[in-house]
């Protein structure tokens, strides 16, 4: 009798394991998804397209991960060492107190930026800079844009 009980003990022990691990397994557990404060990768947070707009413009467009902004200041366009101007932007700014940086704009969800590029501008280097709002910064990031074929490289 004995060894009946501890051999159903046994099986309901291996059963309970064998169940909990298929419900671990099939719910995809992880502690990193436990983690409310995951840090996205800077191009998963700020999402840069490239668009060609007119013969001579071209439009660059960042899609910003919710709770994740850009500085409006931080943008830099270069072609060698000749800074390059944009000449429209789409977004609406929206003005925060930075722990950083103190009062500055910044661009939730979207902002595009009208570049015109001369004949001679073949490479045009871009940097930009933003932040999540739990207060991680990302570095200035940096990207160089083959203007023939509008590619980053």
């Amino acid at each position: 009798m004995r060894k009946l009980i501890t051999t159903s003990l046994n099986t309901l022990i291996i059963l309970f394991i064998t169940l909990f691990s298929i419900i671990v397994i099939s719910a995809d557990f992880s502690f990193e998804s436990l983690s409310q404060d995951k840090i996205l990768p800077a191009d998963e947070a700020f999402v840069l397209s490239i668009h060609k707009h007119e013969e001579k413009r071209i439009i660059l467009r960042w899609a910003v991960k919710e709770n994740c902004f850009l500085y409006k200041d931080k943008f830099k366009f270069l072609s060698g060492s000749k800074i390059v101007e944009s000449q429209k932007i789409t977004g609406d700014p929206i003005g925060i107190n930075d722990i950083y940086f103190g009062e500055v704009d910044v661009f939730f969800d979207s902002v595009s930026k009208e570049i015109l590029v001369d004949d001679d501008i073949k490479i045009l280097q871009v940097s930009y800079q933003g932040c999540n709002e739990k207060g991680f910064c990302y570095p200035v990031i940096e990207k160089v844009i083959d203007i023939d074929d509008l590619s980053i490289l």
